[in-house]
């Protein structure tokens, strides 16, 4: 009994990284978990601002002096916003998931880009920089 128990085991191959993967998902956010062929994409918000145009007077309580527009003329802003997360399933992508069909995750005013590296499956989307 012991030798076929054996020989069965040494029959099954062992799981390569591609399984372990597949298996495992990508972790996505705090409750998100993306699987199969999924990647994770993170939306990430600015927070709000107004233009300062008294330089000399403070900002609001709850807002941070800071520098906004392509300009980086004065401004006043709150706290940055939590990101959202969600799985999405690329389409035309083969085997590694590239921005280039990530892309149509994001919303048309924000750029896709890769998060940790260009294989880990984790992506971004966030504003472009102001002109």
């Amino acid at each position: 009994m012991h030798t076929f128990l054996l020989l069965l085991l040494a029959g099954c191959p062992a799981p390569t990284p591609a399984d372990t993967a597949d298996t495992a998902g990508i972790a996505c956010g705090d409750t998100l978990m993306c699987t199969g062929a999924a990647v994770c994409v993170r939306e990430g918000y600015e927070p709000t601002c107004e233009n300062v145009t008294d330089t000399a007077a403070e900002c609001p309580e709850g807002t941070t002096a800071s520098h906004c527009g392509g300009d980086g003329h004065p401004c006043c802003c709150g706290p940055m916003p939590d990101p959202t997360f969600q799985c999405y399933e690329p389409s035309g992508c083969g085997d590694t998931p590239t921005c280039d069909c990530v892309e149509a995750a994001c919303p048309a005013d924000k750029a896709c880009s890769s998060l940790i590296s260009e294989t880990s499956g984790m992506f971004s989307c966030d504003e472009l920089p102001k002109p």
